[in-house]
């Protein structure tokens, strides 16, 4: 499969453009305790992982990134994170004693999807970036990690392919030099495992399919932190479970509003009015109609919201709010079929507004 490639600025992710980062660890020998993330455990994250690439939402998000902003790229990734493909991860996370009969030695408490590769930082380094997730529900934080050796550019350039990451760390401790440790496992596997230690402790496993790290990094020292996808509601991530999920497909535009629309989704579930849930999870996408620019006339949403009676669907175009429209399971012939929603209004002053959203019915 094509690695991707996209440019990513930390600053469009929220980091500050003056921030700076402790000393660079000394140390005059090897991490005292090889990581070693137990077999199994990686063996379920790799089948995961294949899994996903194999789908149309992969094909799909491929294609999609190089044109990507950073705040996209990441909502993408947690929406990823946070949706079907990688509910079975999550559960075999929540239960650990069913992967190994073994003692149990590594643990995690967060998960996450994101891109591992090589990283423009001035010199020639290596970084991942992804969205991160708790695996514990009662404790559900979704947020963005990003790191990198030797130093953290502001205008970074991934060039290397998907990654899960197996944090021992829970989100809001993810902070901090990580060493480079060697991993102890059988080759033959077909899946690349970089690990890390902190504090001389097992810390971190990226488990890809061809980042290039060969059976694990040794001596290589990465910062990573991790900061919010927002800081106030709305948010892209819906606790629990529910009956029915769908997937957002192409958003088109065929009226405009501003000629270059900023445009994004909000929704809430049954008829729940105080949580609303936002997508993507910072600024928004920008859309024209076909006719002045083919390009941004259609966009390939991707969000996966759940429901149980209803899901109610808000479009925001520019500085104007659509009416909602809302969807339940009668909205669909199936598993499977599709609906359209339309949000069409005229507004005093300005010619009609007018998008249409295919959404598929993908479990019931």
């Amino acid at each position: 499969m094509t690695s991707p490639t996209v440019r990513l600025n930390l600053r469009d992710l929220g980091a500050n453009e003056n921030l700076t980062f402790p000393s660079h660890p000394q140390r005059s020998r090897k991490p005292s305790k090889p990581v070693k993330p137990r077999l199994a455990l990686l063996q379920a994250a790799k089948d995961v992982l294949v899994a996903y690439r194999a789908s149309p939402d992969c094909r799909e998000l491929l294609a999609a990134l190089p044109d990507m902003t950073a705040e996209q790229a990441v909502a993408r990734f947690g929406s990823v994170l946070l949706g079907q493909h990688f509910e079975p991860l999550m559960q075999r996370l929540r239960a650990p004693a069913e992967l190994e009969t073994d003692p149990i030695e590594f643990i995690p408490k967060a998960v996450s999807f994101g891109i591992m590769g090589q990283v423009v930082l001035g010199v020639g380094a290596s970084g991942s970036v992804g969205a991160v997730a708790n695996i514990d529900p009662k404790n559900e934080q979704l947020g963005v990690y990003a790191g990198g050796a030797l130093d953290i550019g502001f205008d970074v350039s991934l060039q290397g392919d998907f990654c899960i990451g197996l944090w021992l760390d829970a989100v809001d401790d993810i902070a901090g030099w990580y060493v480079g440790a060697e991993v102890d496992i059988d080759d033959g596997f077909g899946f690349d495992v970089a690990a890390f230690e902190k504090d001389e402790e097992p810390a971190l496993a990226f488990v890809g399919l061809d980042f290039g790290v060969g059976d694990g990094i040794e001596n290589e020292d990465y910062y990573f932190f991790e900061f919010n996808i927002t800081e106030s509601d709305p948010t892209i991530y819906q606790p629990g479970n529910a009956t029915y999920l769908v997937q957002f497909n192409n958003l088109n535009c065929l009226n405009s509003k501003d000629n270059y629309d900023t445009v994004y989704f909000t929704f809430q579930q049954d008829g729940d009015t105080t949580k609303t849930y936002r997508y993507p999870a910072w600024d928004g996408y920008q859309m024209c109609e076909s006719g002045r620019n083919p390009t941004y006339s259609t966009w390939g949403v991707g969000l996966i919201a759940k429901f149980n009676s209803q899901l109610s669907i808000t479009l925001q175009v520019g500085d104007h709010t659509m009416k909602a429209q809302t969807i339940c399971s009668n909205s669909f012939k199936g598993l499977g079929t599709y609906t359209t929603v339309t949000f069409d209004q005229t507004l005093p002053d300005f010619d009609e507004i007018k998008y249409t959203v295919g959404i598929q019915l993908i479990k019931s």
